[in-house]
């Protein structure tokens, strides 16, 4: 009976556990531990890696709508009844060159269709008076050669053939001076032709009075097209737009209107084809837009005609930011355009280094550069970060700092 006693004593010894109960060194030693790696942890992180910096290229491309400021005079006459222009929308003219023919509110239709009529008639007299010969045979290619060109003018107009129009008008004028020049030099006036041209001279005369040839003030791209703008969007007042004004031009409104009463009217303005500018809007500052760079730039999808641009300044109100662009490329293609899409790309490439590479120091960013002294702070301009990659470029260029240099990040 005491066996058995001992045997279940000996069995509930085995079975009982043993209990650790922690001592404060115990504590101590795990909490040094910990500090420690802790420690090596905040050290290792510390470590600035040292890398090379490489020649790279980031591209920076952006979107936006804008609107065109052109270097221009807008040119008015008395308010008129009719008009006819004498060059070509888009001809470059110089100064005195012959851009229309104004008429007063008398002006009657009736009376130039008579003088055509009148002028048709002297033209068949004259060529039926010829007596063949040289002559009439040098009268016949010059009504061959204006009839050819007139099927000209036609096709151009109805987009079925090439060329300039402001050109073959020209041509075409100067053929049928010449037609008339022939006519008078070959045919003797006699009473018939004379009271022909004793009636053209008395209608010319009647048309004279109504008519007021205008001459260009100055050189420059001529156009006839106004959309209400031209005295409040220009270069000296551009930085003066608010954005209300920007968007609701933007949207198509224009600002005057010309009534039968006006006491003048616009008749023609002159442009300055290699100086205008473009005003955009943006809700965020662009940093890419504080370097001094040539930008790469699109208008309304056309991606075959680059324009190039540099940034005028910029101003900023209630977080919005108003950037003028400026360009000197022909304005020929946007004479008529006055709101634009803009795409606008510029590629920097130079110096690149990881991002995590620039830090600050003295409100000035900069980058570390290891030299045989151990390392040296270099401030520089970053002319763009994306993607964890920046481009820089030293502020002073004996820095040292190149492509080839070791950074620390």
């Amino acid at each position: 009976m005491s066996e058995r006693r001992r045997q279940r004593s000996s069995a509930k010894t085995r079975k009982r556990k043993v209990r650790f109960r922690p001592t404060g060194k115990f504590y101590a030693v795990v909490g040094g531990f910990a500090a420690i790696v802790i420690l090596l942890i905040l050290l290792i992180s510390g470590i600035k890696k040292a890398v090379p910096a490489e020649n790279g290229a980031i591209r920076f491309e952006t979107s936006a709508s804008g609107i065109i400021i052109r270097s221009e005079n807008l040119y008015q006459t008395e308010n008129y009844g009719k008009s006819v222009f004498l060059a070509s929308e888009g001809q470059r003219v110089g100064t005195g060159t012959i851009v229309a023919d104004v008429y007063t509110w008398d002006y009657s239709d009736s009376v130039v269709s008579q003088l055509k009529t009148l002028q048709d008639k002297i033209m068949d007299y004259q060529q039926q008076s010829l007596l063949g010969g040289s002559v009439s045979e040098e009268m016949a290619e010059l009504n061959k050669q204006i009839e050819q060109k007139s099927d000209h003018i036609v096709r151009v107009l109805e987009g079925t053939g090439e060329g300039h129009i402001s050109t073959l008008e020209k041509e075409l004028r100067a053929l049928m001076d010449a037609r008339t020049s022939l006519l008078y030099e070959s045919v003797q006036v006699d009473d018939t032709l004379s009271g022909y041209i004793e009636q053209e001279a008395t209608i010319k005369a009647r048309i004279d009075q109504w008519k007021k040839t205008i001459t260009a003030a100055s050189d420059g791209l001529i156009s006839f097209y106004f959309d209400g703008c031209e005295t409040l969007l220009t270069p000296d007042n551009m930085k003066k737009l608010e954005e209300k004004q920007i968007t609701d031009i933007l949207n198509g409104k224009t600002f005057y209107t010309i009534t039968d009463t006006t006491a003048s009217r616009p008749l023609y303005r002159l442009v300055d084809e290699n100086e205008w500018y473009v005003v955009m809007l943006s809700d965020k500052k662009i940093p890419e837009f504080d370097n001094s760079n040539i930008f790469r730039v699109t208008m309304n999808g056309e991606t075959d005609t680059v324009y190039t641009a540099t940034i005028d300044g910029f101003t900023e109100a209630h977080g919005t930011y108003i950037y003028y662009l400026k360009f000197q490329d022909s304005i020929k293609n946007l004479l008529l355009a006055r709101a634009v899409d803009m795409q606008i790309s510029y590629d920097y490439t130079g110096i690149m280094v990881s991002e995590d590479a620039v830090v600050e120091s003295g409100g000035q960013k900069g980058v570390y550069m290891k030299t045989e002294n151990g390392k040296e702070f270099v401030p520089v301009n970053v002319l763009i970060i994306r993607e964890g990659k920046a481009i820089i470029e030293p502020i002073d260029l004996k820095s040292g700092l190149s492509t080839s240099s070791i950074v620390y990040e």
